[in-house]
């Protein structure tokens, strides 16, 4: 071949080559345009997968922060009227406690009111829930059974005796607040007056003169309470100051009507003693109906349940009343002149005077000193010959003692030594024993000489000079 076809061959071989070449490189640009792009479209697909799923994230998210939006604003919301819950329920604490604190202080306003208008005291002047009222009114009911007992027997003699003396006591009561207490219009409210003109009225004879009634009690209210300034001041049982009034001014007439209640064959009943005849069943019958000297007490059993609803109510400490009974029994041995003293009376004594709160001991101990000591001051006049009114000899001494037992029998302060408090007391004690026995020795030998009268005119003298220096001042 020439050179020529060679050389075009060559060419068109090359051209073809190259066209092939071209066309192969063309083929994979094509190739790898058309990849490209798919890849390109696969990259967009997935992007918008992924922008649909980043929606789909996002609009879960959404509705995910919307429910918790939600639950949160419910929780909110439950919260917030728990709030309102609670808040209302301590506003409604705090108006309950308010309105508790507002009565407290009414309470303690009336209080004061009362301590200043001197209406309410307890003796030793400590403020307790219970009133005079209540008290009062429970002594009248443990009283109730005697005065069922003394009307039963003496009839409307009886009857008319203690609604005098009542009267007597009410009206001087309101009287002298009326002149000196001009703040304590309604004293007479308190029943104190009722329970002394009681108590005044049960110790006297059945068929005494009414203006006996009248007098002891009108004496009873100015010389035994108002004089000293009303109720809870008081040193003396206003009801046995009554009584020494009446015994001294009308000795004689009083003496007279004594022994009258002493006829009634009722009295001698014979119940346990029908069963068997011994100084128990006797007692036993004496203690249900037996001669007296004063009306309220022909039944010791009366007086018994008065005194064991005044126990079960707490009107009275029965630390008082158990020591005196025992050591009168026990001295009774010693002193057989115990036994002539009628069971009633010792009983009325023991339960309603010697735990009268304003004029016997405050603390047990002392309560427990006061009850022997009138047994032994009792059997010490009983010793010496003088049998009359022995019980409110003893009473009117101890009364006059009250002060000072308080202070030596009283309970050791926290902090002091307790062995030498205690000797202290020992020797105060026995100083104060001392004492007492000592005013009941002169006490006897004023009644043997006939003197005594005359400190009960000293004892009204100086209680109306008192009255009118001090109290007018008020």
């Amino acid at each position: 071949m020439d050179e020529k076809s060679l050389m075009e061959e060559i060419l068109g071989i090359r051209s073809k080559k190259n066209r092939g070449e071209t066309f192969l490189f063309e083929d994979e640009s094509e190739k790898r345009s058309k990849s490209d792009k798919n890849i390109e479209n696969e990259e967009e697909e997935k992007e918008k997968e992924k922008d649909n799923l980043k929606k789909e994230n996002n609009k879960k998210e959404k509705t995910k922060k919307n429910k918790k939006k939600s639950h949160k604003f419910f929780k909110l919301n439950k919260n917030n009227e728990e709030k309102e819950i609670s808040k209302k329920e301590k506003q409604i604490k705090k108006e309950k406690e308010a309105e508790e604190l507002l009565e407290k202080a009414k309470k303690m306003l009336k209080i004061a009111s009362d301590i200043k208008s001197k209406k309410r005291f307890f003796s030793p002047f400590i403020y307790a829930s219970d009133t005079v009222e209540k008290i009062m009114t429970d002594v009248i009911l443990a009283l109730l059974p005697s005065i069922l007992v003394s009307i039963f027997l003496c009839g409307i003699k009886s009857f008319l005796l203690i609604l005098i003396s009542v009267i007597s006591t009410v009206l001087t009561e309101k009287i002298i607040t009326a002149v000196f207490f001009k703040k304590e219009k309604d004293s007479i409210k308190d029943l104190s007056a009722v329970v002394t003109g009681i108590i005044f009225s049960l110790m006297l004879p059945a068929f005494v003169p009414y203006y006996f009634a009248i007098f002891g009690g009108a004496c009873a209210v100015i010389f035994g309470k108002m004089l000293y300034g009303g109720l809870g001041k008081n040193l003396y049982n206003p009801a046995v100051v009554g009584k020494f009034f009446v015994l001294i001014f009308f000795e004689k007439v009083f003496l007279k009507f004594k022994l009258s209640n002493t006829n009634f064959q009722i009295l001698n009943l014979k119940i346990f003693r029908n069963i068997l005849d011994s100084p128990f069943t006797k007692f036993l019958d004496s203690l249900i109906l037996s001669q007296s000297n004063s009306i309220g007490t022909f039944s010791g059993l009366a007086l018994i349940l008065g005194g064991i609803y005044l126990a079960i109510k707490k009107r009275i400490s029965l630390f008082t009343p158990l020591s005196f009974f025992l050591l009168m029994s026990i001295l009774s041995f010693f002193v057989p002149e115990i036994s002539k003293i009628p069971i009633g009376e010792i009983l009325l004594v023991g339960i309603f005077m010697a735990t009268d709160m304003p004029t016997t001991p405050v603390f047990s101990i002392g309560k427990i000193y006061f009850g022997i000591m009138m047994a032994l001051v009792t059997s010490i006049f009983l010793s010496q010959k003088i049998e009359n009114e022995v019980l409110f000899y003893a009473i009117i001494i101890l009364n006059s003692f009250t002060p000072l037992i308080n202070r030596v029998l009283r309970p050791v302060a926290f902090g002091r030594n307790v062995k030498i408090e205690i000797i202290k007391q020992f020797l105060q004690l026995i100083v104060l024993t001392f004492l007492i026995i000592v005013a009941t020795i002169i006490l006897i030998n004023l009644c043997n000489f006939r003197l005594f009268k005359y400190l009960i005119y000293i004892y009204g003298i100086i209680m109306v000079i008192f009255a009118f220096i001090f109290l007018k001042n008020d």
